[in-house]
């Protein structure tokens, strides 16, 4: 697990292999807006949001996702996530993997 106060991160998928996808769990604070920096341009992310309401900021659009929805992107293209509601939570699934 890895927090930074407004964002955690927990891996959904640390024994996965080959180790070409990670799977995680971010939950973010309300009110509080965190940057997710992936190195690289190779790659893509999908986001669905398990439970409250999350903004994502995507390439200088604004999408407010709700609990089901999910949003499917580059890692290439600048994303900021900000928590909606109190204890937002997310399933987020990087190509290639995070490891935290």
């Amino acid at each position: 697990m890895w927090s930074s106060g407004s964002l955690t991160l927990s891996s959904l998928s640390p024994a996965i292999i080959p180790n070409e996808m990670s799977i995680l769990e971010i939950v973010l604070a309300e009110g509080e807006s965190a940057p997710v920096s992936v190195p690289g341009e190779n790659g893509e992310v999908l986001a669905v949001v398990l439970e409250g309401e999350v903004e994502v900021e995507l390439a200088g659009r604004r999408h407010v996702l709700k609990q089901n929805d999910a949003l499917h992107f580059h890692l290439r293209d600048p994303h900021t996530l900000r928590g909606v509601t109190a204890g937002s939570r997310l399933l987020w699934v990087t190509r290639p993997p995070l490891f935290i």
